[in-house]
């Protein structure tokens, strides 16, 4: 992971994950990466890697490298992993624009802050 990470967890902490808690948070600042870089591989229509990042309980059982995210823990979260790397092994996505520093701090802090999706119960 890069320095990023952990500077993006600490102002997750720091600013007490301010994004899950706003009303309307997931669908204007979490919804929007997710649909730009994510669905098209890991979406309702293709999930690969076993991977589908439309629902709460698909990201939580995750796939074939486990649970997408560990709500609360961001560091422990494979997707902040795969998303803030420079490995380009594991990188996502592969190719392509990949996600700003804005937009990995909103979805690190979103993790970070417990990865509520608006209608969706824990599992």
């Amino acid at each position: 992971m890069r320095v990023f990470t952990v500077i993006a967890i600490g102002l997750a902490l720091t600013t007490g994950g301010s994004f899950a808690r706003e009303p309307g948070s997931f669908k204007k600042e979490v919804l929007p990466i997710l649909e730009a870089h994510c669905f098209k591989c890991h979406g309702p229509e293709n999930q690969e890697s076993g991977l589908r990042l439309d629902s709460r309980a698909a990201m939580l059982s995750g796939g074939d490298f486990g649970p997408a995210i560990v709500p609360g823990d961001a560091a422990k979260s494979f997707l902040v992993e795969v998303v803030t790397t420079d490995d380009t092994d594991i990188q996502m996505p592969p190719e392509g624009t990949r996600q700003s520093s804005k937009q990995e701090a909103i979805l690190t802090n979103w993790i970070e802050d417990g990865a509520v999706l608006p209608g969706q119960m824990d599992i």
